[in-house]
């Protein structure tokens, strides 16, 4: 990012709808991660501590590699524009 540009910050309403998207698109990839192994997803109770486990690391993996990456932002947030950089407007690094 140039140092002549001028930040703009995401609001709520733009967050939320990254936030909505991403859910939909995590949903899918957490069924389909299940389905691939022959299980159902885990329920909101009584959670299964494996399950649950796997869940965390497709959340993490999903979110680190993705602002990590040349887009700089997850899927739901490349929908409505955002971009997530570091203090010096650079990309995220692993």
């Amino acid at each position: 990012m140039a140092k002549n540009q001028k930040v703009r910050y995401a609001g709520f309403w733009v967050r939320l709808g990254a936030y909505l998207i991403d859910t939909f698109v995590l949903l899918f990839i957490i069924r389909l991660v299940f389905m691939m192994q022959g299980t159902e997803p885990p329920e909101i109770f009584p959670y299964k501590i494996p399950d649950q486990g796997l869940v965390v690391v497709i959340m993490w993996l999903y979110f680190s590699l993705q602002y990590a990456s040349v887009a700089q932002a997850t899927i739901g947030m490349r929908m409505v524009g955002i971009k997530v950089v570091d203090l010096e407007y650079r990309r995220l690094s692993l």
